[in-house]
């Protein structure tokens, strides 16, 4: 209209989102500081102190030029030897080997919560799920120790990671759903500032997440192919129920990645064991029978705070209220996981949470319920998988609390020191053992003892490896008599599984461990 006065200014533009990269690299940044002093509290409160156990042993001897392979059993996969070889050719020290693996655990924890920064719509979560992992006595423990579980956890975590991360591609989700690329974590999903920090630029090439799976599930089966197997399922299913993994490549990489890291298993057992049937068989029994044992999550309970294997397993401690009351974490984990998914759920990124659920829960009842026994050791993969979920739904409540943030915070904080001071008072227990076998095989060199001998007995994998001898069971111990020095170690100061001319030897008992004896068969 005339007179009217036009406004020629260009108006000014929406700010722009917030570029996801800042936000991802400080999260990353946390998770490394998480790693690193992760490796660190190892390298201080786990390495100077803990001795080798017979399982560790027994691995120890099959890379040590120093000292003879020890019998290998049916149900043990040969991972965990790649691991320690490099160490164990240049040294037979135990602080030097839990030394190496702590370095190499803290590197492992970054490596496996990695691809979850990007995975999930707060990439903030990642750290946190770390440290709450990091934090357990049995993370800190297994991590400086040579066995399977902590490694295995590792690699589940990152596989899992890398499975969600290709069905999360921006712009899969978008020709699911209708939209344009990066339309949202979940399809279907309304976008939100939230969602484009994981569906926006920079985000990994299909191929890139695939070898991550395929990579990570070789290394579960390289060190447990049982696991492996478990941790395969929910995936398949996966597949199988949701159509942005329906695809040839994630098939692909959860089998080809299983085959791959089983194949010297499966190879092994024709060899070795007359077929795949067969040692299957033999290490369900050396297990104790592989069935339903749903008394298993009772045995897991008794054993949450040691001792390290409960086998047979007594359920009497559980009776106290103090036991219950130490052991509120564990039992208050499934209680988050649901609230994670709850809150997931009404926020449109379900996936992200339900994934790491559903593998933590296969993984984790597989031991709960088809073992007769329990290790503290068994469960570290399901928590390093909880741990995402339990993270989620905590700085969840942070975010949500507009009123009293600072109350819960100081709450939550305070929930995390008590629940940390009481996992490293139980590491502080289990570490600081007396090496008794360290004891045992020192007084065994005094008495004359060296290669070749055959050790039969109780410590017989400990000491074995310490002074470079073989063992045996007391079966096959006469076949040895004669031929080589023969040390037969028992509780009973009148075995009568000992010849009548064998010298009996009282062993050493540093901090004032049980009495035990040794009998020295007469020198060959």
């Amino acid at each position: 209209m005339r007179g009217e006065v036009v406004d020629t200014t260009v108006p000014a533009s929406s700010p722009a989102p917030p570029s996801p990269t800042p936000l991802v690299r400080r999260a990353g940044f946390w998770l490394v500081v998480v790693a690193a002093g992760y490796s660190v509290a190892m390298l201080v409160l786990v390495a100077p102190h803990l001795p080798l156990g017979a399982d560790e042993s027994l691995y120890a001897t099959q890379v040590s030029p120093r000292v003879p392979a020890l019998t290998w059993t049916a149900a043990r996969a040969r991972g965990m030897t790649y691991l320690i070889a490099p160490i164990v050719q240049v040294t037979d020290s135990v602080v030097a080997l839990r030394s190496y693996l702590a370095v190499l655990a803290g590197a492992a924890l970054t490596a496996a919560y990695w691809p979850w920064l990007r995975a999930l719509r707060r990439p903030g979560t990642v750290p946190v799920a770390a440290a709450l992992f990091a934090g357990l006595w049995t993370t800190l423990l297994y991590g400086a120790e040579d066995l399977p579980n902590a490694w295995v956890a590792f690699a589940a975590v990152a596989a899992t990671g890398w499975f969600a991360r290709y069905g999360q591609h921006p712009a899969r989700i978008a020709s699911e759903s209708g939209g344009s690329p990066g339309t949202s974590l979940d399809a279907g999903s309304r976008r939100s500032p939230g969602d484009r920090l994981v569906a926006g630029s920079g985000r990994p090439s299909d191929r890139r997440a695939l070898i991550g799976v395929a990579v990570g599930l070789a290394a579960i089966a390289l060190l447990r192919p049982s696991d492996a197997a478990w941790v395969a399922l929910p995936l398949l299913a996966t597949m199988a129920l949701v159509r942005r993994w329906r695809r040839p490549g994630p098939l692909l990489a959860v089998a080809g990645g299983c085959l791959a890291g089983a194949a010297e298993w499966i190879v092994e057992a024709h060899l070795r064991y007359g077929g795949l049937a067969a040692r299957l068989h033999e290490a369900s029994r050396q297990q104790g029978g592989l069935g339903w044992h749903p008394i298993g999550v009772l045995y897991q309970l008794r054993a949450l705070n040691g001792p390290l294997l409960c086998r047979p397993c007594s359920l009497h401690h559980l009776a106290a209220p103090h036991a219950w009351l130490l052991r509120a974490w564990w039992l208050a984990i499934p209680v988050l996981v649901v609230a994670a998914l709850v809150v997931a759920r009404r926020q449109r990124r379900f996936a992200a949470i339900a994934l790491p659920t559903a593998v933590g829960a296969s993984i984790a009842l597989s031991y709960l319920l088809t073992i007769g026994y329990a290790a503290p050791r068994f469960l570290l993969p399901g928590y390093g998988l909880a741990a995402l979920p339990v993270a989620s739904v905590l700085v969840a409540a942070m975010s949500a609390a507009h009123r009293g943030r600072m109350a819960l915070l100081a709450t939550l904080v305070l929930l995390c020191v008590l629940h940390e001071a009481a996992q490293l008072a139980t590491l502080h227990r289990v570490a600081h053992r007396t090496d008794v076998a360290a004891a045992g095989a020192a007084e065994l060199r005094r008495l004359g003892i060296h290669r070749p001998c055959v050790l039969v007995g109780v410590r017989r994998t400990q000491m074995a490896y310490r002074l470079g001898c073989t063992t045996t069971n007391p079966a096959g111990m006469p076949g040895y008599v004669g031929r080589q020095q023969v040390v037969f170690l028992t509780w009973h100061p009148d075995d009568r599984r000992a010849g009548l001319d064998w010298r009996r030897y009282p062993m050493p008992r540093p901090g004032h461990a049980r009495h035990w004896y040794a009998f020295v068969a007469p020198a060959p």
